[in-house]
């Protein structure tokens, strides 16, 4: 299995799209803040009785860090096992290793470290040009911060193995990407919503959908400085709920290549 890992971990960091989704992600981020920054100085001008918000990095770089991020670990994980299976590359090595549920343990390796990296980049250019373009910007709550990251990288890690899933049983990159969009538009949400009203009139319990699904659960994880109470129980929260989806999909994913047909 670890040679397998170290094949994987080889592929990913000789894969052109591994630098390229990271480096326009954080291109992308950099553009964004500096637009960000401007609207957020004049705000800060126009605001005489000093209650604006604190710009630290909790609140001015969170949410446009982890919507990046989000979209370009979808793509990448599409892109990176879709990669797998051209070429003739899955035909010459799947056959030589016997248990092939090994490849999607490498792959979940290759996804998380892929998460890792793209998170700590795309939040140092996030942090470094809010630092120099935003108005009274702090380093503080960097506590705070810092378990945003960890539930963070925990969400990225889950949904770009999903990604890797559904671009496997689909044979194409496209389907994972639409239903990463559409999750993140009102219309899945005003879905979720009628399915949770219809629940909660059959079980007589508030049912929240949303809080047990990754793609969704990923858009209401964000920890917050005025209330940091709660901001234990969102990381908890986000961390089991990966783990648990992570088994999920890796045992899908395992019987799904072990009874595939290579051809």
């Amino acid at each position: 299995m670890l040679n397998v890992i170290r094949m994987e971990l080889h592929r990913l960091f000789r894969s052109r799209s591994f630098y390229i989704t990271i480096g326009i992600c954080a291109g992308v981020i950099i553009l964004l803040t500096s637009l960000f920054a401007a609207l957020i100085n004049l705000t800060g001008e126009m605001d005489a009785d000093g209650a604006s918000p604190v710009n630290c990095p909790l609140n001015t770089c969170a949410s446009l860090t982890g919507g990046m991020c989000s979209l370009f670990a979808v793509i990448f994980a599409a892109c990176f096992t879709g990669a797998f299976y051209s070429g003739g590359f899955c035909k010459n090595v799947i056959c030589s290793v016997k248990n092939r549920y090994y490849f999607q343990i490498a792959k979940t390796v290759c996804l998380s470290v892929y998460s890792g990296i793209l998170l700590i980049v795309a939040s140092l250019a996030g942090v470094l040009s809010a630092s120099g373009l935003v108005n009274h910007f702090e380093f503080v709550y960097m506590g705070e911060y810092l378990k945003y990251l960890l539930g963070e990288f925990c969400l990225l890690t889950v949904l770009a193995v999903f990604s890797a899933l559904l671009t496997e049983l689909t044979g194409s990159k496209v389907p994972a990407i639409v239903y990463f969009l559409l999750s993140a538009t009102s219309l899945l949400q005003g879905i979720l919503s009628i399915i949770d009203g219809k629940l909660a009139d059959w079980l007589n319990i508030n049912v929240e959908l949303e809080k047990f699904l990754p793609s969704f659960y990923h858009n209401l994880f964000s920890p917050s400085i005025s209330d940091t109470s709660g901001n234990n129980q969102l990381l908890i929260h986000a961390v089991v709920l990966s783990l648990v989806y992570l088994l999920i999909y890796n045992a899908a994913g395992s019987c799904l290549i072990t009874k595939r047909d290579i051809k």
